[in-house]
């Protein structure tokens, strides 16, 4: 039986299906027994199994928080950079004869989009400027846009720097299970084969025995049929 062609879930389904059905079978655990597989080697099998069913399920539920984030970031960059874009042209607007501020503001830089820390860090330097200087705080009240306003937009691009390192945090945490999961799955293919093969062996002298534990057995005379079923539709 070749494992490592099935996905990681129907690895798990099967491991999971051969230990429980195995361990309810007393002719096939007296088998194991007669040929040193004891209770306790199939603990250890049954250990790894649970390992491995923790770490993909913790697996699954990290990729799922980054996906989730990932939606909340794309979804709430563009509503802020829309009121972020109004707020700066309208700065621009104000610093129209005032050089010096447009300057200090960096007001004339071309948007990076194609970067979230590049987008991030102009709109937080952008906001970080205007809100220590009173003179356009108050040029902005003038036109109709409050301190209010402005912090508001400010605390939804500080929101989504936090979204964006916790996806980032999350990320690092699905790659850091990527690699347990594989090297637990591994470890757990290797110990499942090695049963196998002590079983199979063990009940060798009634092989229908296997299908107890979910693993379907073909008779000679069968496999004759099915290859002379084969010959003929060719």
């Amino acid at each position: 039986m070749n494992l490592t062609k099935l996905s990681i879930n129907d690895q798990l389904g099967l491991a999971g299906m051969i230990l429980t059905n195995t361990q309810e079978e007393t002719p096939l655990m007296e088998a194991l027994a007669s040929r040193s597989y004891d209770q306790t080697k199939i603990d250890v099998g049954a250990a790894h199994y649970e390992t491995a069913q923790g770490i993909v399920a913790d697996l699954s539920a990290e990729e799922g928080e980054v996906k989730a984030l990932s939606v909340e970031l794309k979804a709430g960059q563009k509503e802020t950079h829309d009121e972020y874009m109004d707020l700066l042209k309208m700065a621009r607007i104000i610093c129209k004869n005032d050089p010096k501020t447009a300057d200090k503001l960096r007001l004339n830089e071309p948007r990076i989009r194609s970067s979230f820390y590049d987008w991030a860090k102009q709109a937080q330097d952008f906001f970080t400027g205007v809100l220590k200087d009173n003179n356009m705080v108050e040029a902005f009240a003038y036109r109709g846009f409050l301190l209010e306003d402005l912090q508001r937009v400010q605390a939804k691009v500080d929101n989504l720097v936090d979204i964006r390192n916790r996806k980032q945090l999350a990320y690092g945490r699905v790659q850091t299970l990527r690699v347990e999961r594989d090297k637990m799955m591994d470890v757990l293919l290797q110990r499942l084969e090695d049963f196998l093969y002590v079983l199979a062996y063990a009940v060798k002298d009634n092989p229908q025995q296997l299908e107890k534990v979910g693993i379907q057995v073909y008779t000679e005379a069968y496999m004759a049929r099915q290859r002379a079923l084969a010959k003929k539709a060719n």
